[in-house]
């Protein structure tokens, strides 16, 4: 039996009748009840990548990362007249490096499994052209790797496509791109933003003088300004900056080079494609944003520079900040998440490695890491482990991600699977008494998560809905949570000593140096590989979670982990976040 491939969801461009064969669990959003009989369809990215392939493909990324930095350093000093140092460079342009290479790589092995596949022998794509392919910088690339499912994403497979297929073996179908349609956006005008913008506006008076500069701070507004003022400092609230956008200019691109002897096949591919993939802000618009910043009411010069997330998704701020760092600028680091010092993917992190300091929510024993406490529950004290009765599910992301070198859609719809089958197997008490957790999606998601809710989630079940971040509220009516993941959520869990169970369907993605850790908390049973494992233990400690959290081997677990990855904050934690930034600001945690 021969197949037909397709690699988005617009079905009006599908064959028919004939036999299809999926890219990936993306290219059925728009089909009715398909997730509930996925067993039954042909999809290349059914199953995730194994732990040796996984090694094999962050060593690949990796290398390639610090190769790209070293000779992107070269050439944007040369195309823009400059004499940067490579850590500006890798300040400005790294987060956008780590995200391509991500994105491309895991488009790339998926055209290699479709290139395998002797019984396709028709694949179907779209006509481009090279303008196709801009990006204006990493956010907007991460947005058009994860929304734009049937447009830039299916003008990338296009070209990898055809730069792999050199038999010419398969029937190659072109149509037209699908526009996505523009979705508008919602505006906030409560009272937090207007008292936002007031403080903001009163910050603007202060900024130049400061020495010190604090910005995407991951920090409670409440808990931001208590921390200004217990340094005898007005507020500096910032935001991100509009600026004009500038298109890409084709011609002048066809002038760029990357190209290099005795490369990979992959790497083959990046430096062909590079020219016409490189960010339109630091190529057509780079000189504007340099004058922008140089306007910009921002310290001056600033002797500290403190951020959690603008090294990642502010052009803007990432400029002002490698200059400044040109000038001896101490940059600091503070965690916003999960998987620093765990996961594989972050075994390079452009922020980390470009750091001066890193403020971290454990202690690692790293030298640059400065050890405070998981900065996101700071206003949450647990007082009674079992005043609650509910079992709370922080349910898998239900939202189009696509920027890992993972198929990380496969593994949103693979989690939510698993899920339902913890969920499903729980006894009947315990599911009365169940609370799904939802994220707090936007407006674009909404469709996606009410498919996945439908098809896979809810299927078998019905329950009690919750959508609201981890508060008091929360945890006072729960007795258990339950993770999908290791990621932020499951380490604030840990960290407020709530009992506590996650489930990952292998640790592929963990890093060899603590697998052992990850082996111990397994063995406590606040880890589970398999999602029957898990249902069964939370149906056996239900009704005395006490036994099981207390005892000596889950309690010793938990408190090692948390110590390294996780610590919980004292009582008083603002006081504790404001005498760490004292110290760092006197020249006290050197």
């Amino acid at each position: 039996m021969k197949f037909t491939l397709v690699c988005d969801s617009e079905t009006q461009n599908w064959p028919k009748n004939k036999n299809l064969y999926y890219l990936g669990y993306w290219c059925l959003e728009k089909t009715n009840n398909s997730f509930e009989r996925l067993d039954e369809l042909k999809i290349i990215n059914h199953d995730e990548r194994n732990d040796f392939q996984t090694k094999e493909d962050i060593d690949l990324i990796n290398k390639l990362y610090y190769d790209l930095i070293e000779d992107l350093f070269i050439f944007f000093n040369k195309f823009h007249k400059k004499k940067y140092s490579k850590r500006f460079w890798q300040i400005v342009v790294g987060p956008w490096i780590k995200v391509f290479l991500s994105v491309v790589y895991e488009r790339f092995i998926s055209i290699k499994k479709v290139l395998k596949k002797d019984e396709i022998d028709e694949v179907i794509f779209v006509n481009f052209s090279k303008h196709d392919l801009a990006n204006d910088n990493v956010i907007d690339l991460e947005n058009k790797a994860s929304k734009n499912i049937n447009q830039w994403n299916t003008v990338l497979y296009t070209i990898i496509y055809e730069f792999l297929d050199k038999n010419k073996e398969k029937k190659v179908i072109k149509n037209e791109i699908v526009k996505n349609k523009e979705i508008p956006k919602k505006v906030n005008t409560g009272i937090k933003e207007t008292f936002y913008f007031i403080i903001k506006r009163l910050s603007f008076l202060n900024f130049k003088k400061e020495d010190f500069f604090m910005y995407g701070i991951d920090l409670k507004l409440k808990y931001f300004i208590h921390l200004f003022f217990s340094l005898k400092q007005f507020p500096q609230i910032s935001s991100p900056n509009n600026y004009s956008k500038k298109k890409i200019d084709i011609g002048l691109r066809e002038k760029f080079n990357f190209k290099k002897k005795l490369s990979s096949e992959f790497e083959d591919f990046v430096r062909e494609n590079l020219p016409y993939f490189l960010p339109t802000d630091l190529i057509e618009n780079f000189e504007n944003l340099n004058a922008l910043v140089e306007k910009i009411n921002w310290p001056k010069n600033p002797r500290l520079i403190f951020t959690s997330s603008g090294y990642h998704d502010d052009e803007v701020f990432k400029i002002y900040l490698a200059n400044k760092v040109e000038k001896n600028a101490t940059y600091i680091l503070h965690q916003h998440g999960s998987n620093y010092f765990t996961g594989k993917n972050t075994l390079v992190d452009y922020g980390f490695s470009s750091c001066d300091k890193f403020i971290s929510w454990g202690d690692t024993k790293i030298k640059k890491c400065i050890p405070l406490f998981n900065t996101k529950n700071i206003d949450i004290k647990i007082n009674n482990l079992s005043k609650g009765t509910k079992v709370t599910f922080f349910a898998p992301k239900m939202s189009s991600q696509r920027k890992r070198p993972w198929d990380d859609y496969g593994k949103m719809i693979r989690d939510n699977i698993s899920f339902e089958k913890i969920l499903n197997n729980l006894n009947k008490d315990i599911k009365k008494n169940t609370i799904l957790k939802l994220h707090s999606n936007d407006y674009e998601s909404e469709i996606l998560e009410k498919k996945i809710l439908n098809e896979i989630v809810l299927i078998r079940n019905k329950f009690a809905i919750e959508r609201s971040r981890i508060n008091k509220r929360l945890l006072d009516k729960s007795k258990i949570l339950v993770h999908s993941g290791d990621g932020t959520a499951f380490l604030e869990s840990l960290a407020l000593n709530k009992p506590t169970i996650s489930l990952l369907k292998n640790l592929n993605w963990i890093r060899e140096d603590v697998r052992e850790e990850y082996n111990d908390l397994i063995k406590a049973k606040i880890l589970f590989l398999d999602p029957d494992e898990a249902s069964r233990h939370i149906n056996e400690i239900y009704y005395n979670v006490e036994k099981w959290w207390n005892g000596s081997e889950t309690k010793k677990t938990r408190e090692k982990f948390c110590e390294k990855y996780s610590k919980q904050a004292p009582k008083s934690g603002i006081r504790g976040i404001s005498q760490l930034f004292k110290e760092i600001i006197n020249g006290k945690c050197n």
